[in-house]
């Protein structure tokens, strides 16, 4: 399929014709250069891949086991404090 596309295209493409720049409704503006921000984006990250792994750890305790509720509860209670790191301000 690209090299059926390829082929059907009008020409080389370079710089200077335009087709790589953006539209400016025919100015000829240079291309802005955009820097995202990630900081907040890696906070969630962080959030939802503890919250995931507190989820599975929890759903997965064993029923039978006299002390696998209290290091559930520790656990949870960890992760709680480091969410709570991680969101301060």
């Amino acid at each position: 399929m690209s090299l059926l596309s390829d082929k059907l295209s009008p020409g080389e493409s370079t710089a200077d014709d335009g087709k790589c720049k953006p539209y400016a409704c025919g100015e000829d503006i240079p291309a802005p250069r955009i820097s995202p921000d990630y900081t907040r984006f890696f906070q969630f990250a962080i959030f939802f891949t503890v919250m995931h792994v507190v989820a599975l750890i929890l759903l997965t305790v064993p029923k039978g086991l006299p002390g696998a509720y209290g290091i559930a509860a520790v656990y949870l209670l960890g992760a709680v404090v480091g969410l709570l790191i991680l969101f301060r301000k």
